[in-house]
């Protein structure tokens, strides 16, 4: 039986945790890492609103599929424009990014899907990047189609004085499609999670995500592409390997936050969106969902709050009834998928709301 295209992944798409040490790479002591967008233009403003509240200047990174549903020219030069030209922003691909800006391919969307998420729902993701391609031609800006193709795979960010290196992902560092750091891989399996999704995929290993740390030369790994979020600290390795600057041996352990997704509903009952941030600085921020505390850095989970009616009327107006888009997501931007705040926060994240 041929393979639909949406499950291929090219091997254009091969990262390996490796490459990210030749990376671009800055330094902050705050960073908000946005996933996960999907062309929503009034989350991508309550994003910048939320970076503004920050006491010190912050930096954001978009880390792939900013664009999506923003499939009118308008809407696709609005989307693009604005995160390109936006101060301390930076980007990085995603797989919606390669393939709406390029010739169409076997590929499809690019989502790299795993078995378990159906023929209908690929097909559809394929015609929505076949539609999103349309809309970029059609803008005929030929400038932006060369800043997105421009932009890197992934990227390394060091936080603080003592310049603690975070690696930034799409989907995990093997590959901008890899599906190994999604949530229903991660040890301890959540079976009950995993059998509401019909996930039959191995478990991505503690060790694995540990080797992948020690390629990369990162203490943690902030991606999304998923769709659904979560925090976990993995746990130690048997001997501690990191030592700080007065020379005492520290914990090995390995973050890893998917942030689900910006630009829609990740929870059953709850319309914000998810940003991932990481800083220096202790303080728990005072709108934090869940997050921790982790080999000098913080963690925490940040709502986006976007006018949901004005997103939900732009969404209709181009994704009406019957549309590839609105069959797929309608659902979830009104009612969130069927996954919950204890879902997301595992291994030793608090979780700061009631759930």
């Amino acid at each position: 039986m041929a393979v639909i295209s949406g499950r291929t992944c090219p091997l254009s798409y091969r990262v390996g945790a490796s490459r990210l040490r030749s990376m671009p790479r800055f330094r902050t002591e705050t960073l908000y890492v946005v996933g996960g967008l999907y062309g929503n233009l009034p989350a991508l403003h309550a994003v910048q609103r939320r970076v503004q509240e920050e006491r010190k200047p912050t930096h954001t990174i978009f880390n792939g599929d900013f664009n999506f549903f923003n499939a009118t020219p308008e809407q696709w030069r609005e989307v693009n424009g604005t995160i390109r030209k936006s101060a301390r922003t930076f980007a990085t691909l995603g797989n919606v990014e390669i393939e709406a800006t390029g010739p169409a391919s076997d590929a499809g969307c690019g989502c790299g899907y795993p078995e378990y998420v159906s023929d209908g729902v690929v097909e559809r993701s394929n015609e929505i990047v076949e539609r999103l391609r349309a809309a970029a031609c059609v803008a005929d800006d030929l400038d932006l189609v060369r800043w997105i193709r421009s932009l890197p795979m992934g990227m390394v960010v060091e936080l603080g004085a003592e310049r603690r290196p975070v690696g930034i992902v799409h989907g995990d560092p093997d590959s901008l499609a890899g599906w190994g750091l999604a949530v229903e891989v991660q040890e301890p399996l959540d079976h009950a999670l995993r059998n509401r999704l019909g996930c039959t995929s191995p478990a991505t290993s503690h060790s694995h995500i540990h080797e992948w740390s020690r390629a990369a030369g990162v203490q943690a790994f902030l991606c999304t592409h998923t769709c659904l979020p979560f925090f976990q600290d993995i746990p130690p390795e048997s001997a501690p390997t990191d030592v700080d600057a007065a020379g005492a041996h520290q914990s090995n352990g390995v973050f890893i936050g998917n942030n689900g997704a910006a630009g829609l509903p990740n929870f059953s009952g709850h319309a914000f969106g998810l940003a991932t941030r990481v800083s220096a600085d202790m303080s728990r921020p005072h709108d934090s969902v869940y997050g921790m505390v982790l080999r000098g850095l913080r963690y925490d989970a940040i709502p986006i709050h976007y006018d949901s009616d004005a997103w939900l009327s732009s969404f209709v107006s181009m994704w009406p009834e019957g549309s590839a888009a609105h069959l797929s997501y309608h659902d979830r931007i009104v009612n969130g998928p069927a996954f919950t705040l204890k879902d997301a926060a595992r291994g030793n994240v608090e979780l700061y709301v009631e759930a």
